[in-house]
């Protein structure tokens, strides 16, 4: 578990990065509160995108990382530069080793700040699920990033992984309740967080059924309508 201790060093980390990002986004909240033993699943939009909740987020969470991130230095190199530089931001080569380089070195003091849980992509995600609800069995929303960015980062989803769901359903076999879920959309350009309405697995599969596309497909559109319904609103 993640235990409340003081880092000063991340603190001024975090501090520098408010500089960086700029001005603090205008969040907007559907909700009275957002509840300590939940799920929160919010777009990445870039890749400072969980620095940047982690620092304007109105509730203190954890996070689902890639799992790469949270081993040695070799394996976080290897994840900056072939997968997040050259796959995501398709950058060359040259560039995406420099980059990885010095950020492989930095990065464990920035990956243990955000409390990051390392997220597996196969049958080693139920450890990924059984340290996520102890978490937020302690108090702590778990946040997932469920986009499905294997071709970069864009200002709306395109598809979401179902991650989540698998998370859901092994929170509430251990706990014999709902887990509650809060769709988020973040835009660090337009300096925006909108966090939408409190539901639940249930809910959702009372309205669009138990299929797993068609859950993504409708967690999906819930994120996107936020910000497009933001849109209408303000244009």
């Amino acid at each position: 578990m993640f235990k409340d201790h003081k880092q000063p060093v991340w603190a001024i980390a975090k501090t520098v990065m408010r500089v960086l990002l700029g001005h603090k986004p205008k969040v907007i909240n559907y909700n009275d509160v957002i509840l300590d033993k939940s799920l929160l699943l919010s777009t990445h939009d870039n890749k400072f995108g969980p620095m940047y909740l982690s620092i304007h987020f109105p509730k203190k969470h954890a996070v689902w990382g890639a799992f790469q991130m949270t081993e040695g230095y070799k394996s976080r190199w290897h994840y900056l530069r072939d997968v997040l530089y050259m796959q995501k931001n398709h950058r060359s080569k040259f560039f995406s080793s420099i980059k990885a380089t010095i950020e492989a070195i930095f990065s464990r003091l920035s990956y243990k700040g955000l409390m990051v849980i390392p997220s597996f992509p196969d049958v080693r995600l139920t450890i990924t699920y059984r340290y996520s609800t102890s978490t937020i069995n302690n108090n702590l929303p778990v946040m997932i990033f469920p986009e499905d960015s294997d071709d970069g980062y864009f200002e709306l989803l395109k598809a979401v992984h179902p991650g989540f769901i698998g998370m859901a359903k092994y929170y509430e076999k251990v706990n014999k309740e709902e887990l509650p879920i809060y769709p988020i959309y973040t835009n660090i350009k337009k300096r925006l967080i909108i966090i939408g309405e409190k539901t639940n697995l249930k809910e959702i599969i009372d309205k669009v059924g138990d299929d797993i596309v068609a859950i993504c497909k409708y967690v999906c559109n819930l994120i996107n309508n936020l910000y497009l319904d933001y849109q209408k609103i303000n244009s």
